[in-house]
């Protein structure tokens, strides 16, 4: 209901969520991987297994508090690529789909949380896993355009 009347906000900056973002996702899957025809089922188990990271921030939907999981990075690397991907195309399970630039995950160190202030995260709030950049960390990411890229409800991610 939140994302709703975020993106309900968001439609007056030319942000729109995307109907049947959800069709993108499996059931059963924590996390699916896309590149072209290709796809790669990803376990929590396997994303507990990279390297941990942690970011203490804040957005405007949540009070600030410490996010932990793997770099993104890490995580899109599980997929096999060739080619340095140009971008990411978030799908989420309440139908939402958001574009992040590839770059933005080595200039920010986005991370995948899984968990916020120690506690594992569940679709009721916020997971079961959450883009999160360094917002308060950067001036830039305090803008609509910004806020779109901290996705929450993950379940596809598409490399382009």
């Amino acid at each position: 209901m939140l994302r709703l009347l975020f993106a309900f906000l968001l439609l007056g900056f030319g942000v729109h969520p995307q109907a049947g973002a959800a069709n993108h996702c499996e059931p059963g899957n924590f996390l699916t991987l896309r590149k072209g025809p290709q796809s790669w089922p990803i376990s929590e188990e396997k994303i507990h297994r990279l390297a941990q990271a942690q970011r203490v921030t804040s957005t405007h939907w949540s009070r600030s508090g410490t996010y932990a999981g793997p770099l993104l990075t890490d995580v899109i690397g599980l997929a096999a690529f060739t080619t340095k991907p140009k971008q990411l195309k978030v799908y989420t399970w309440d139908n939402f789909r958001s574009s992040l630039p590839y770059a933005d995950l080595s200039k920010y160190g986005v991370i995948l949380a899984t968990s916020f202030n120690g506690k594992r995260l569940t679709l009721d709030d916020w997971g079961p896993s959450y883009i999160v950049y360094p917002y308060d960390d950067f001036s830039e990411l305090k803008s609509p355009a910004g806020l779109m890229k901290m996705v929450w409800q993950v379940c596809t991610i598409v490399i382009e």
